[in-house]
Protein backbone atom coordinates (compact mmCIF):
# COMPACT_ATOMS: atom_id res chain seq x y z
CA UNK A 1 0.00 0.00 0.00
CA UNK A 2 2.85 2.36 0.85
CA UNK A 3 4.49 1.55 -2.49
CA UNK A 4 1.29 2.45 -4.33
CA UNK A 5 1.09 5.70 -2.35
CA UNK A 6 4.64 6.61 -3.44
CA UNK A 7 3.81 5.79 -7.07
CA UNK A 8 0.77 8.07 -6.96
CA UNK A 9 2.79 10.90 -5.43
CA UNK A 10 5.52 10.49 -8.05
CA UNK A 11 2.91 10.52 -10.79
CA UNK A 12 1.41 13.76 -9.45
CA UNK A 13 4.87 15.32 -9.46
CA UNK A 14 5.47 14.19 -13.06
CA UNK A 15 2.21 15.83 -14.14
CA UNK A 16 3.36 19.12 -12.68
CA UNK A 17 6.40 18.95 -14.97
CA UNK A 18 4.32 18.65 -18.16
CA UNK A 19 5.33 21.57 -20.44
CA UNK A 20 2.81 23.87 -22.04
CA UNK A 21 3.38 22.60 -25.57
CA UNK A 22 0.73 20.39 -27.12
CA UNK A 23 1.14 16.65 -26.72
CA UNK A 24 1.35 14.60 -29.91
CA UNK A 25 1.51 10.83 -30.15
CA UNK A 26 3.79 9.40 -32.86
CA UNK A 27 3.48 5.84 -34.06
CA UNK A 28 5.23 3.72 -36.65
CA UNK A 29 2.28 2.39 -38.59
CA UNK A 30 3.91 -0.86 -39.69
CA UNK A 31 4.86 -1.65 -36.10
CA UNK A 32 1.80 -0.61 -34.12
CA UNK A 33 -1.24 -0.33 -36.37
CA UNK A 34 -1.14 -3.20 -38.83
CA UNK A 35 -3.47 -1.15 -41.01
CA UNK A 36 -1.05 -0.58 -43.89
CA UNK A 37 1.38 -2.76 -45.76
CA UNK A 38 5.06 -2.16 -46.39
CA UNK A 39 4.22 -1.21 -50.00
CA UNK A 40 2.56 2.01 -48.91
CA UNK A 41 4.74 5.07 -49.23
CA UNK A 42 3.95 6.54 -45.82
CA UNK A 43 5.27 4.99 -42.62
CA UNK A 44 4.35 7.41 -39.86
CA UNK A 45 1.29 9.26 -38.60
CA UNK A 46 0.44 11.25 -35.52
CA UNK A 47 -2.63 12.09 -33.57
CA UNK A 48 -3.30 14.52 -30.77
CA UNK A 49 -4.04 12.43 -27.71
CA UNK A 50 -5.88 15.13 -25.81
CA UNK A 51 -8.62 15.16 -28.45
CA UNK A 52 -9.81 11.72 -27.37
CA UNK A 53 -11.35 11.04 -23.96
CA UNK A 54 -11.52 7.49 -22.63
CA UNK A 55 -12.94 6.09 -19.40
CA UNK A 56 -10.64 4.71 -16.70
CA UNK A 57 -11.52 2.85 -13.50
CA UNK A 58 -9.15 3.98 -10.78
CA UNK A 59 -7.26 1.50 -8.58
CA UNK A 60 -5.72 4.22 -6.44
CA UNK A 61 -6.48 7.79 -5.38
CA UNK A 62 -4.89 11.07 -6.48
CA UNK A 63 -6.40 13.81 -4.33
CA UNK A 64 -4.51 16.79 -5.74
CA UNK A 65 -6.00 18.61 -8.76
CA UNK A 66 -4.33 17.65 -12.04
CA UNK A 67 -3.77 20.52 -14.46
CA UNK A 68 -3.49 19.16 -17.98
CA UNK A 69 -3.07 20.99 -21.27
CA UNK A 70 -6.72 21.87 -21.81
CA UNK A 71 -8.42 20.24 -18.85
CA UNK A 72 -8.34 20.31 -15.05
CA UNK A 73 -9.20 17.14 -13.13
CA UNK A 74 -10.15 17.65 -9.48
CA UNK A 75 -8.64 14.47 -8.14
CA UNK A 76 -9.01 10.81 -9.11
CA UNK A 77 -10.60 8.49 -6.57
CA UNK A 78 -10.17 4.76 -6.09
CA UNK A 79 -12.91 2.50 -7.51
CA UNK A 80 -14.47 5.37 -9.45
CA UNK A 81 -14.69 5.76 -13.21
CA UNK A 82 -13.79 9.01 -14.91
CA UNK A 83 -13.11 10.29 -18.42
CA UNK A 84 -9.53 11.41 -19.02
CA UNK A 85 -7.42 12.14 -22.12
CA UNK A 86 -5.84 9.11 -23.72
CA UNK A 87 -2.27 10.06 -22.83
CA UNK A 88 -3.20 10.24 -19.14
CA UNK A 89 -5.15 6.98 -19.34
CA UNK A 90 -2.13 5.20 -20.80
CA UNK A 91 0.11 6.56 -18.06
CA UNK A 92 -2.32 5.44 -15.36
CA UNK A 93 -2.62 2.01 -16.96
CA UNK A 94 1.12 1.50 -17.38
CA UNK A 95 1.73 2.39 -13.73
CA UNK A 96 -1.08 0.03 -12.65
CA UNK A 97 -3.11 2.85 -11.15
CA UNK A 98 -6.15 2.35 -13.39
CA UNK A 99 -7.74 0.13 -15.98
CA UNK A 100 -9.08 1.45 -19.29
CA UNK A 101 -12.66 0.66 -20.26
CA UNK A 102 -13.50 -0.27 -23.83
CA UNK A 103 -15.38 2.63 -25.48
CA UNK A 104 -18.84 1.89 -26.82
CA UNK A 105 -17.71 2.92 -30.30
CA UNK A 106 -15.05 0.20 -30.32
CA UNK A 107 -17.18 -2.75 -29.22
CA UNK A 108 -17.69 -5.68 -31.58
CA UNK A 109 -21.32 -4.92 -32.48
CA UNK A 110 -20.43 -1.32 -33.30
CA UNK A 111 -17.56 -2.30 -35.58
CA UNK A 112 -19.92 -4.64 -37.43
CA UNK A 113 -22.39 -1.78 -37.82
CA UNK A 114 -19.63 0.50 -39.19
CA UNK A 115 -18.90 -2.02 -41.94
CA UNK A 116 -22.58 -2.45 -42.81
CA UNK A 117 -23.15 1.31 -42.96
CA UNK A 118 -20.00 1.89 -45.00
CA UNK A 119 -21.00 -0.69 -47.60
CA UNK A 120 -24.51 0.75 -47.94
CA UNK A 121 -23.50 4.41 -48.21
CA UNK A 122 -21.86 5.90 -51.33
CA UNK A 123 -19.99 8.43 -49.22
CA UNK A 124 -17.84 8.07 -46.13
CA UNK A 125 -19.62 7.75 -42.80
CA UNK A 126 -18.48 9.97 -39.95
CA UNK A 127 -16.05 8.38 -37.48
CA UNK A 128 -14.17 9.55 -34.41
CA UNK A 129 -11.52 12.11 -35.53
CA UNK A 130 -8.68 9.70 -34.64
CA UNK A 131 -10.67 6.50 -34.92
CA UNK A 132 -8.06 4.16 -36.39
CA UNK A 133 -5.09 5.35 -34.35
CA UNK A 134 -6.94 5.37 -31.03
CA UNK A 135 -8.66 2.02 -31.59
CA UNK A 136 -5.40 0.32 -32.47
CA UNK A 137 -3.65 1.73 -29.41
CA UNK A 138 -6.49 0.63 -27.15
CA UNK A 139 -6.48 -2.89 -28.59
CA UNK A 140 -2.83 -3.20 -27.61
CA UNK A 141 -3.84 -2.33 -24.04
CA UNK A 142 -6.82 -4.68 -23.99
CA UNK A 143 -4.72 -7.63 -25.17
CA UNK A 144 -2.86 -7.57 -21.86
CA UNK A 145 -6.05 -8.73 -20.08
CA UNK A 146 -8.19 -10.29 -22.83
CA UNK A 147 -10.51 -12.21 -20.49
CA UNK A 148 -12.07 -8.92 -19.39
CA UNK A 149 -13.64 -8.60 -22.85
CA UNK A 150 -15.26 -12.03 -23.16
CA UNK A 151 -18.86 -12.19 -24.38
CA UNK A 152 -21.58 -14.83 -24.16
CA UNK A 153 -20.40 -16.59 -27.33
CA UNK A 154 -16.75 -15.52 -27.68
CA UNK A 155 -13.69 -15.56 -25.46
CA UNK A 156 -11.98 -12.26 -24.76
CA UNK A 157 -9.13 -13.06 -27.14
CA UNK A 158 -11.54 -14.04 -29.91
CA UNK A 159 -13.56 -10.86 -29.36
CA UNK A 160 -10.47 -8.68 -29.71
CA UNK A 161 -9.38 -10.54 -32.85
CA UNK A 162 -12.84 -10.04 -34.36
CA UNK A 163 -12.71 -6.31 -33.57
CA UNK A 164 -9.27 -6.06 -35.17
CA UNK A 165 -10.48 -7.90 -38.27
CA UNK A 166 -13.45 -5.53 -38.56
CA UNK A 167 -11.19 -2.49 -38.21
CA UNK A 168 -8.91 -3.73 -40.97
CA UNK A 169 -11.92 -4.48 -43.20
CA UNK A 170 -13.43 -1.06 -42.52
CA UNK A 171 -10.13 0.64 -43.30
CA UNK A 172 -9.83 -1.21 -46.62
CA UNK A 173 -13.39 -0.31 -47.63
CA UNK A 174 -12.87 3.37 -46.84
CA UNK A 175 -9.47 3.51 -48.53
CA UNK A 176 -10.95 2.12 -51.74
CA UNK A 177 -13.80 4.63 -51.50
CA UNK A 178 -11.31 7.47 -51.21
CA UNK A 179 -9.42 6.24 -54.25
CA UNK A 180 -12.66 6.01 -56.23
CA UNK A 181 -13.59 9.54 -55.14
CA UNK A 182 -10.20 10.83 -56.28
CA UNK A 183 -10.39 8.99 -59.61
CA UNK A 184 -13.81 10.50 -60.29
CA UNK A 185 -12.59 13.97 -59.35
CA UNK A 186 -9.58 13.66 -61.65
CA UNK A 187 -11.79 12.49 -64.52
CA UNK A 188 -14.19 15.40 -64.03
CA UNK A 189 -11.45 17.96 -63.32
CA UNK A 190 -12.95 18.98 -59.99
CA UNK A 191 -11.95 18.91 -56.36
CA UNK A 192 -12.73 15.63 -54.55
CA UNK A 193 -15.34 15.58 -51.79
CA UNK A 194 -13.37 14.35 -48.78
CA UNK A 195 -16.08 14.93 -46.17
CA UNK A 196 -15.69 12.60 -43.17
CA UNK A 197 -12.21 11.41 -44.19
CA UNK A 198 -10.03 11.19 -41.08
CA UNK A 199 -6.58 12.74 -40.83
CA UNK A 200 -5.08 9.26 -40.81
CA UNK A 201 -6.78 8.48 -44.12
CA UNK A 202 -5.85 11.84 -45.65
CA UNK A 203 -2.18 11.14 -44.95
CA UNK A 204 -2.64 7.90 -46.87
CA UNK A 205 -3.77 9.86 -49.92
CA UNK A 206 -0.23 11.18 -50.29
CA UNK A 207 0.75 7.70 -51.41
CA UNK A 208 -2.12 7.30 -53.85
CA UNK A 209 -1.73 10.68 -55.53
CA UNK A 210 1.51 9.45 -57.10
CA UNK A 211 -0.59 7.45 -59.57
CA UNK A 212 -1.67 10.59 -61.42
CA UNK A 213 0.21 13.76 -62.27
CA UNK A 214 -3.10 15.54 -62.70
CA UNK A 215 -3.90 14.91 -59.04
CA UNK A 216 -1.32 17.53 -58.10
CA UNK A 217 -3.53 20.47 -59.05
CA UNK A 218 -6.58 19.10 -57.22
CA UNK A 219 -4.41 18.23 -54.24
CA UNK A 220 -3.21 21.80 -53.94
CA UNK A 221 -6.72 23.23 -54.21
CA UNK A 222 -8.65 21.03 -51.85
CA UNK A 223 -6.84 18.23 -50.07
CA UNK A 224 -4.95 20.33 -47.55
CA UNK A 225 -8.02 22.46 -46.90
CA UNK A 226 -10.01 19.31 -46.18
CA UNK A 227 -7.26 17.99 -43.93
CA UNK A 228 -7.36 21.21 -41.96
CA UNK A 229 -11.08 20.90 -41.33
CA UNK A 230 -11.33 17.13 -40.82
Amino acid sequence: MFKLFLQLKLFCFQLLLIPGTRFRWHFLLMETTGLVSASDSFTTAYFEGQDTLVTVAMRGTIREPINLLNLQIHGLHCYRSVEVPLYLALQLFETQQATISMPEWLKLDRTRAYISNEMESPGLQELQPHFFEVSRRLLIVFREHPDEHASADLSGGATLLAIEFNLNHLFDIRRQKLRDIIDAAIGNRRAPNLTNATKFELIGLDAYKQFSDSFSEIHQLSLYDSAGTA
